[in-house]
């Protein structure tokens, strides 16, 4: 059942990002960069230079992702999001908050253009042959191959959610997985660092799982489960306060259970 949350006290503003200078100069530089070889594209087209054209616009397109993706970690999440029903990786159902599309669109094509130039890197690596032309054709392909093996894992793990279940709080980030009983969790906030996070603060005990690969953002904070609200969208603060909410309410954690009302 959906929740009516008690009162959730959140920092001011939360979950708006905090400006980075670094951020903030990355998105208008590569922005730029992208425009110009775009600009560049459209002139080597007009003056028949088909390959050059070519090698241009997929440029602009990939430093205009590069640019879009550190964008989209300055904006607050706009709109309201809504809970549904979801199952932790053991199978218990529970009420669940997925995580957004938008932060996986801009990361998977980013990457996938990177590991698709990477894979051009390393044809041309060996074309080129001599030792040079080897050396760039082996790290190259070394790197096409994790970010390949990444971006699988995050597509075979998609979507993250949160779900609250009877027994515990289940979370699925990008590459890692985390189960926290309730028994086990010692507070709930609504955290403004670096980046705007829920983290359920929680001692490691019986009961507590994970599963974690390529060294992960949340998972170097465990036993406490960091949950990104960049991750969740509109979804962060419903989120927040369903955690809240059956946190501070125990006696109603039997109706997690049950499906959500639309």
């Amino acid at each position: 059942m959906q929740p009516n949350p008690t009162h959730a006290p959140t920092p001011e503003g939360w979950p708006r990002p905090k400006r980075s200078f670094r951020l903030v100069f990355a998105v208008g530089y590569l922005g730029l960069f992208a425009a110009g070889m775009l600009a560049g594209a459209v002139w080597a087209f007009t003056t028949d230079q088909f390959v050059a054209a070519v090698l241009l616009a997929l440029g602009g397109i990939g430093f205009g992702h590069l640019a879009g993706l550190a964008s989209s970690q300055l904006r607050a999440p706009s709109g309201r999001g809504h809970a549904t029903t979801g199952t932790t990786d053991q199978g218990e159902t529970g009420l669940a908050y997925a995580y957004a599309a938008a932060p996986y669109y801009w990361l998977l094509t980013t990457l996938g253009l990177v590991a698709l130039a990477l894979v051009g890197a390393t044809f041309l690596g060996v074309l080129a042959g001599e030792v040079a032309g080897w050396v760039i054709a082996a790290l190259a392909a070394t790197g096409a191959a994790y970010l390949l093996w990444f971006l699988f894992t995050v597509a075979r793990l998609a979507p993250g959610r949160v779900v609250l279940t009877p027994s515990g709080i289940y979370h699925r980030s990008l590459t890692f997985e985390h189960f926290v009983p309730w028994w086990a969790v010692t507070e709930v906030v609504a955290d403004q660092e670096i980046h705007p996070v829920i983290a359920v603060k929680a001692y490691q005990a019986e009961g507590t799982r994970r599963a974690g690969r390529f060294g992960t953002y949340e998972g170097q904070y465990f036993p406490i489960m960091v949950i990104r609200a960049y991750r969740l969208g509109a979804n962060a603060v419903p989120a927040y306060e369903a955690l809240h909410h059956y946190f501070h309410h125990p006696d109603d954690r039997a109706r997690l259970s049950s499906p959500p009302l639309p």
